[in-house]
């Protein structure tokens, strides 16, 4: 989305009203903050070194006194500092309502790390950081600018303030963050040469005949630069607002903001736009800010240890001069007793002679003893004891400890030594709570000008907590009208994007995660994994990918895709265009070898089939032949039974001719008792059967 740009031209008869008012505001925050920015400059200035006051310098060095500055206070920003540099907060976006997803939040806020990630944000927070635990506050601000040259695509960054003092806000707002504030200005001193590259339309010379007509521009025009500030302000609009409840119209009046960014000269506005978000996006870090009798004070870590600083500085300069320049130790020698060796006794104490001559005797002849020094003692005991305690209130009025500075302490034990680092970790809460708010405020505005900076159809990389990136498609179904199949088609023109999320619709808030860093916590992961993996080992089939991931050496990311390779279907990611295609190659060959094993199966069933019809023909044929059998078995017991007959009648007809032959002997018995009488014809056989024959 382009911003949109307004070019005023110059100002006729003088300043116009836009400008008047400016001026004014400019002169209230000017006047309200200027105590506050003198004792801010001191400890800027006393933190960097400067820590003696000039008119003190200036009188020691003419007396020839040492004016040390031994700055402990540097050391003790810098542990703040990187303590909140370890610990690495971040936003987390949550979902609120309407068309709210989980999804769209977790894309939101990798959307998020993405801009801090272009943009250098961490060295962003920190410098802001540094300037607010040095002096009670420091700045940044959220800005867009085109993606390149000959784009009309914009992205977010954000940027640095470095100096607090070209900061004017609002006095009357009361958040620390700065979110309720209804101006502010941003200046910056430029030479007259870049004022013309800069804005070569702008007359130079209206300002400077302005300038020399003795009109009061408070600085804005030297010799050398122009000011020109951003002029930031937010506009409300009254609009009434109508919802039918139960068949009832109710209506109110809201106030709708409009943010306005104009940037000026003493003299007239030369550029202006509009912007997307609802408050101005200057984001402000402050430690301690309280008001007495409407005097507000403002301070931060150097603030309450400038007195023992100095003091320190002062006790180890005076044992510096106590022991340098400390009167040397006189001889007392009797008068005569070094006539003739006055050379050598002359330059004693600044030479190391192995020996010293003397005469025992006087100047009047009388013997006398050696000569002998008259000692001297500087107080150095007492000096040093001051310069301990000195030591002492600056660790006290910091909140820092022995252990915490990594000096030994009393303790005995790591449990206690732990304990009192925690204490000294309350101590700087504070400071880590006042960046932890700002970080949540400049979430807030992402939020605010996200959906209106990227909301035509377009593929964006967002990044996930571990560091990974993935590409995603973005659109806002609100401020186009495009439906999500539209959006995807349009996004498919562009890049192979799977899913697309709609960035204008539902509610999301945004919170900070304080704790320690992803680094750490990685580290402590690995440990507790080791610690699982060698009471459990059946979980490194299923959880490899996620111990190769945290473990900190080199290799470790190609390692843990190899092993996500390997996690079973159901573990598998398939929103992942790589672990679908492998997932979908693991499934093609398990689909392979299923066909394999089915067609296996079917030449055994086949085989089966085969000696199956085998034993079929050959039942077939055994009851053929069994039919056969049975038939030749009737007929065998057919023949059997015809020739049992046969026998039997064989049988009758053998006792009928036995019984036949029996008769006819007993008859010829009984002729040969008598006369025989005459023949009788004999009867013919029986006829045998054919069967029998």
């Amino acid at each position: 989305m382009a911003r949109k740009t307004v070019t005023s031209g110059k100002a006729k008869g003088g300043r116009s009203e836009l400008i008047e008012t400016a001026m004014q505001r400019f002169l209230e925050a000017s006047d309200a903050e200027a105590s506050i920015r003198a004792e801010q400059l001191v400890d800027i200035e006393f933190w960097a070194g400067e820590q003696w006051p000039p008119d003190i310098v200036t009188a020691r060095k003419n007396d020839g006194r040492p004016c040390l500055t031994i700055n402990k206070i540097a050391d003790l920003v810098d542990k703040v500092v990187n303590e909140q540099a370890q610990a690495e907060t971040g936003i987390t976006v949550v979902a609120e309502g309407g068309d709210a997803s989980e999804d769209t939040a977790q894309v939101l806020e990798g959307l998020i790390r993405n801009i801090e990630h272009r943009s250098g944000a961490q060295e962003v927070y920190l410098d802001a950081y540094r300037t607010a635990v040095v002096c009670g506050q420091g700045y940044w601000r959220v800005v867009t600018e085109y993606s390149d040259e000959e784009s009309f695509n914009q992205e977010i960054r954000i940027k640095p303030l470095s100096n607090r003092f070209s900061v004017y806000i609002d006095p009357h707002h009361r958040k620390k963050d700065g979110s309720d504030a209804q101006w502010a200005f941003i200046i910056e001193d430029i030479s007259h040469d870049e004022y013309k590259t800069r804005y070569p339309k702008a007359e130079m010379a209206s300002l400077l005949k302005f300038a020399s007509d003795g009109s009061s521009i408070n600085g804005w025009i030297t010799k050398n630069t122009i000011r020109i500030a951003e002029y930031w302000r937010v506009e409300t609009e009254r609009k009434t607002i109508e919802a039918e409840d139960g068949g009832e119209i109710r209506s109110r009046t809201v106030l709708v903001p409009t943010v306005k960014c104009d940037v000026i000269n003493a003299l007239e506005s030369l550029e202006s736009y509009v912007w997307p978000g609802k408050t101005i996006p200057i984001v402000k870090v402050e430690i301690h800010n309280v008001e007495i009798d409407g005097k507000r004070l403002v301070w931060g870590l150097v603030r309450n240890a400038r007195d023992a600083q100095r003091q320190y500085n002062y006790q180890r300069s005076a044992e510096t001069e106590a022991i340098a320049l400390a009167p040397k130790a006189p001889f007392i020698v009797a008068a005569g007793q070094i006539e003739g060796f006055e050379g050598k006794w002359q330059s004693a104490n600044i030479r190391n002679w192995p020996f010293l001559e003397y005469n025992p005797v006087t100047a009047a002849g009388q013997p006398a003893p050696p000569p002998q020094r008259n000692s001297v003692e500087p107080p150095v005991q007492a000096i040093e004891m001051a310069t301990q305690q000195a030591d002492a209130d600056i660790r006290a009025v910091s909140g820092f400890y022995e252990p915490a500075l990594g000096m030994q302490g009393p303790e005995q034990s790591a449990r206690a030594v732990i304990a009192r680092q925690g204490q000294n970790a309350l101590s700087t809460l504070t400071y880590s709570r006042a960046l932890s708010a700002a970080k949540r405020r400049t979430g807030e505005i992402l939020l605010e000008i996200i959906p209106k900076i990227y909301d035509a159809p377009r593929v964006e990389r967002i990044v996930h907590p571990d560091g990974e990136t993935s590409h995603v498609g973005l659109y806002n179904a609100q401020a186009t009208g495009l439906n999500q199949e539209l959006a995807q088609a349009q996004i498919s023109d562009m890049m192979a994007i799977r899913r697309i999320y709609d960035i204008g619709s539902g509610r999301y808030s945004v919170s900070v995660d304080v704790g320690k860093s992803y680094r750490s916590r990685r580290q402590e992961a690995a440990e507790g994994i080791m610690t699982l993996i060698n009471s459990y080992p059946q979980i490194i089939p299923i959880a490899g990918d996620i111990l190769a991931r945290n473990l900190d050496w080199p290799g470790n990311k190609e390692l843990a895709q190899r092993l996500k390779k390997m996690l079973p279907p159901q573990l598998q990611d398939p929103s992942d265009p790589a672990t679908a295609l492998a997932l979908s190659q693991q499934q093609l060959a398990q689909a392979a070898a299923m066909v394999q094993e089915l067609q296996q199966q079917l030449n055994a069933a086949n085989a089966a089939l085969q000696s199956q019809a085998v034993q079929m023909q050959g039942r077939k044929e055994i009851a053929a032949m069994q039919g056969q059998v049975q038939l030749v078995v009737e007929e065998l017991k057919a023949r059997a039974q015809a020739a049992q007959a046969q026998e039997e009648r064989l049988l009758r007809l053998f006792e009928a001719i036995h019984s036949s032959a029996h008769e006819a002997a007993m008859e010829g018995t009984r002729q040969l008792q008598s006369p025989p009488p005459a023949p009788a014809p004999q009867p013919a056989p029986p006829a045998i059967p054919p069967a029998a024959q």
